[in-house]
């Protein structure tokens, strides 16, 4: 079997993949798009292809490029036994289209005192849905004897049913009195199929 190289700047028109900040509304089996969340200055690039196939809505198909990554690193307390903004809210990601993304989500467990029984748990609201334990990572410290800090994350694949949603990270602790910081905290996206 021979192969046939072809120069990229002398590609034919017809492989140059499209793109752009919104998919095509429809697709034909094959296509191929790069979707951009800019296309001055991207932070991402996911290329999809259409998988005419697929028996559900969310035909195309992830096929490479970056997460969408965002990160807030100051350090900072809830003092909130319920999910709640930090004084420097987020980091939030904003998902395009409806769709099966993966959603990974971290940040640094602090305490401040010896003891034992400090839980701290990160979620995320999707767009006017609250956060939930459902959706979240953290732990709990006990028998402590020193100050300590450890990294603690989860990634769970999520169904995001409309598009564009904000993923906004949301924090709770224990005890609504205690002071347990949260520091490098973080969210990374990751589609697997949209519509």
């Amino acid at each position: 079997m021979s192969a046939t190289w072809i120069p990229l700047g002398g590609a034919p028109a017809s492989a140059v993949i499209p793109c752009g900040t919104a998919l095509p509304a429809s697709g034909a089996d094959g296509d191929r798009y790069l979707l951009v969340d800019s296309v001055t200055a991207p932070t991402y690039g996911w290329l999809f292809q259409y998988v005419a196939g697929i028996s559900d809505a969310y035909k195309w198909q992830f096929i490479g490029g970056d997460p969408a990554f965002a990160e807030v690193v100051a350090q900072e307390s809830p003092n909130s036994a319920s999910y709640v903004a930090l004084a420097t809210p987020g980091p939030s990601i904003v998902v395009p289209r409806a769709g099966i993304y993966l959603v990974e989500i971290g940040f640094y467990m602090f305490n401040n005192s010896v003891g034992g029984g400090f839980a701290q748990y990160m979620s995320y609201d999707i767009g006017a849905t609250p956060a939930s334990d459902a959706d979240s990572t953290g732990a709990v410290m006990v028998n402590i004897t020193t100050v300590a800090s450890f990294p603690v994350s989860r990634v769970r694949a999520k169904t995001i049913t409309a598009g564009p949603t904000t993923l906004t990270a949301k924090y709770r602790q224990n005890s609504p009195s205690a002071s347990y910081p949260f520091s490098q905290r973080w969210m990374r996206v990751t589609p697997k199929r949209v519509s």
